[in-house]
């Protein structure tokens, strides 16, 4: 692990649970070295233990994009 996998994990790891529900991006392939990188972080005990359930990514998401539309709206 370097400096730069720590700054980009925490947008990887979030980008990881919304994309399905908000964008409908497919997963990657589990042989892409993306996926791999990914993985490797989502396994680690040290990281896990400072991430959030998926749910709470989704909901907040959620609450964000229904603010923004009440303020074009």
């Amino acid at each position: 692990m370097c400096l730069v996998d720590v700054h980009l994990a925490p947008f990887v790891l979030r980008l990881s649970r919304l994309r399905q529900p908000f964008r409908g991006w497919a997963s990657p392939e589990p042989k892409d070295r993306w996926e791999k990188w990914r993985s490797a972080f989502e396994q680690n005990p040290y990281i896990r233990c400072t991430l959030s359930k998926d749910n709470l990514y989704v909901e907040s998401m959620d609450d964000l994009i229904k603010g923004y539309q009440g303020m074009l709206g």
